[in-house]
């Protein structure tokens, strides 16, 4: 088994692959851990994770990883601030953000936050970090480029900005408002492209290689300097999550016409009633297959929907559904209704929402292993024109 590393805009799983070869994850939330533990990583390592939009991991959940015998790491973003807090019973801590953390230095969580966009776009970052920005505006002072006097205003002025707006062009602009010097903020931000510094993506590599040099020492069992208490929150959440994996592992069973059609599932009565998706995870359970299904569905609930539907993405509608059929499905159904029906799926709207979640999440899938064989994850390629209408059309950039 690999290590398991949880990663989003501090570093690209392009760049991170080479320096450890790993299982590696979306940014880590609530669940994600617990999840994670149940696959007996020798190591698991947490560079980003969400806090604002989605339930941040709980400390309980990594003190029971602890309790199990994983090695934690963390380091750059949320696994910096969970280290620090947590390095006293047996997480490891790496790079300097977690040791700014670890002595107070620093202390407010929106040093490391961020926005960026989803797995389709490869978590890019859309804002700055505030300790990036500090170390940025630290090493122009030392190579010359601003005063000490406009490091300090600059740095002041990033602060005060909540953190989706820290963004250089803007603090750039507003130091200009506030009468810093002219000549100092155009040599700064000529400076900036090429000599910016990301110490969250510097912390992230060094989490990589500690985890690279601690797999290659054959480690011994790591003792723990606490007893974990099972809770009845704990408990509470471990039923929530389970839960949660099994609606979702349902949805998943109702994209595999062989696996559904095998297991009999439009024979039980509604696959939404109680006693018959007990039924059907149960058989899943007995094929092996709910494991890979709950895998499938939490990586693509890694995909943020919210703002997106096929016109903002420039597809076709009914191109969306015919490569949902098509690549899927097994081929358009001769009865629509009966079709949705078997599935408990309400309506056609409610269709082409899963076959987006689905198609983007095949794109970003395939994003990620550009050396796997396509295995009709991408668009279908054909002659004909009735096939070609079938392929959802994407709006290039302008």
């Amino acid at each position: 088994m690999k290590p398991i590393i949880f990663v989003g805009p501090t570093i690209s799983v392009e760049e991170a692959r080479p320096l450890l070869d790993a299982d590696y994850r979306g940014p880590v939330a609530l669940g994600d851990v617990w999840r994670a533990v149940r696959d007996a990583p020798p190591a698991i390592g947490i560079i980003d994770g969400y806090f604002h939009s989605i339930p941040a991991v709980w400390h309980k959940e990594l003190l029971w990883a602890l309790d199990q015998g994983i090695t934690l790491f963390g380091s750059s973003s949320m696994g910096a601030l969970r280290a620090a807090e947590l390095d006293r019973f047996g997480m490891i801590g790496v790079g300097a953000i977690y040791q700014a953390f670890r002595q107070g230095e620093l202390e407010d969580d929106d040093e490391v936050a961020l926005v960026h966009t989803d797995a389709t776009r490869n978590f890019r970052p859309l804002s700055e970090a505030m300790v990036n920005i500090r170390a940025t505006l630290a090493q122009a002072l030392a190579r010359g480029i601003i005063s000490e006097g406009t490091r300090r205003q600059l740095e002041a002025i990033a602060k005060a900005h909540f953190y989706p707006e820290r963004v250089w062009p803007l603090i750039i602009r507003r130091g200009n408002l506030a009468g810093l010097p002219t000549t100092e903020l155009m040599a700064l931000e000529g400076w900036l492209p090429h000599q910016r510094i990301d110490r969250k993506r510097d912390d992230a590599v060094a989490l990589l290689q500690a985890i690279s040099e601690h797999l290659a020492q054959a480690p011994n069992l790591p003792s723990v300097p606490f007893q974990f208490e099972d809770t009845l929150l704990w408990q509470a959440m471990i039923r929530q999550e389970q839960a949660r994996d099994d609606r979702l592992v349902l949805e998943e069973l109702k994209l595999e016409p062989l696996l559904f059609a095998k297991l009999g599932a439009a024979q039980h009565g509604r696959i939404g009633e109680p006693h018959t998706a007990q039924l059907l995870l149960q058989q899943l359970w007995v094929l092996g297959a709910y494991e890979r299904l709950a895998a499938r569905a939490w990586r693509k609930q890694r995909l943020d929907l919210r703002a997106q539907t096929p016109a903002t993405l420039g597809l076709d509608p009914e191109s969306l559904l015919h490569w949902l059929f098509a690549q899927r499905l097994g081929g358009w159904p001769s009865d629509l209704t009966d079709f949705l029906r078997a599935r408990d799926w309400k309506s056609e709207e409610q269709l082409l929402t899963i076959a987006l979640r689905e198609y983007l999440y095949v794109q970003a899938t395939a994003a990620s292993h550009p050396t796997s064989p396509a295995g009709g994850r991408g668009l279908p390629r054909a002659a004909s024109g009735e096939a070609r209408r079938a392929q959802p059309s994407a709006k290039k950039p302008t």
